[in-house]
């Protein structure tokens, strides 16, 4: 995969270049170790920049069918998904960690051997 830390963003969102290399992850677990290793200031103030532009990032993404999303719109794609994976920590827990949660390592999603039935 590409530095995305290296990667221009679409034209139009060079705004958010700057968050690039600490918030465009391209996983689940790689965004929310970066959650857990950010202070709240961080947290606030990435989602006080994508806040305002999250209706021109979603247009801009959604003009693609799921699975369709070309490989340049990727860096774009994981700004806004780390954003999703913030915004509970900005605007309710006010904290990085969810409070009374799980640990956040601890769950593992795998693959289901056992047919269900019906």
């Amino acid at each position: 995969m590409t530095d995305i830390a290296k990667t221009d963003l679409p034209e139009g969102f060079g705004d958010l270049e700057a968050y690039l290399e600490k918030w465009a992850k391209p996983t689940f677990r790689d965004r929310y170790q970066q959650r857990m290793a950010s202070s709240q200031e961080e947290l606030k103030a990435f989602y006080d920049a994508m806040l305002p532009r999250m209706d021109e990032v979603t247009g801009h993404l959604n003009q693609f069918a799921p699975g369709q999303l070309p490989a340049s719109l990727l860096p774009l794609f994981f700004l806004a998904s780390s954003f999703m994976d913030i915004a509970a920590a900005v605007e309710i827990y006010e904290q990085p960690d969810v409070p009374l949660g799980l640990e956040w390592w601890r769950p593992q999603m795998t693959e289901c051997k056992t047919p269900i039935p019906g």
